[in-house]
């Protein structure tokens, strides 16, 4: 569950709250997180009304959360680790999270590209709806000239716990560039070894040295690959 925090102007963080409930039993708190940032507009709108949007600050702070076997992992971006929960509610490990990349005026400039590049994507497939809802979807897109950006990139935007019990992090590059991912042994905890990808390709799961990769074809369309993991320069570096 989560509390909401003011929608007036400006940058926010609701706070999430995660609760233990085993079947049967009484439900109790396991732990408190601050969500991801996000930052609320209010623009005029005719003489007398007003309209409101809401969208993720740039580069902001993220909260994600993945199951990883019996085990529960949180990560809060600012706070440097990720905090990895047994069945019981307790906390079993904490894994430290690289550091953020410094964001450049570069960096600002191709997100706020690749966000307008997705509100008229949205705006395109609306108006087959109609020039009405085109208008409405347009509406709501974000304000991007006023979006803040924060000065240092999350060190990761994703999780995932694989079917072997590891867990990966997925690093965070400001310029879009190949995935790359950290693999984690939680019971040590231990980094086992990095991951990088061809250009294109996603990590969605992962089995002992193999890992199913969502990519496309020339023509943009998607489909999914089985690759085996290779070493590269070294025990720890996998490609």
């Amino acid at each position: 569950m989560f509390e909401a925090a003011s929608r007036e102007q400006g940058v926010f963080r609701d706070t999430i709250a995660y609760w233990l409930a085993e079947p049967g039993g009484t439900r109790r708190s396991v732990t408190r997180a601050m969500g991801s940032e996000r930052f609320s507009s209010v623009s005029p709108r005719g003489l007398q009304s007003t309209a409101r949007s809401t969208s993720d600050v740039m580069f902001g702070a993220l909260l994600r959360q993945t199951q990883v076997g019996q085990h529960f992992a949180l990560a809060q971006t600012d706070l440097g680790v990720v905090r990895v929960f047994d069945p019981q509610g307790g906390i079993s490990a904490e894994i430290p999270m690289p550091s953020g990349t410094t964001v450049t005026d570069d960096y600002i400039e191709a997100e706020r590209n690749r966000r307008r590049a997705r509100n008229e994507a949205r705006v395109r497939d609306a108006a087959r709806f109609g020039s009405e809802f085109a208008r409405i979807v347009a509406g709501g897109n974000d304000d991007l000239e006023h979006i803040p950006a924060n000065e240092v990139a999350p060190p990761i935007d994703r999780m995932i716990g694989d079917l072997d019990g590891r867990l990966w992090l997925r690093l965070f590059h400001p310029a879009g560039e190949n995935e790359q991912w950290q693999v984690w042994d939680i019971s040590a905890p231990e980094l086992l070894f990095t991951l990088s990808l061809a250009a294109g390709e996603q990590v969605l799961d992962a089995a002992g040295n193999r890992v199913l990769v969502r990519t496309q074809d020339e023509l943009g369309v998607d489909y999914l690959l089985v690759r085996e993991m290779v070493e590269s320069n070294g025990p720890e570096a996998r490609q």
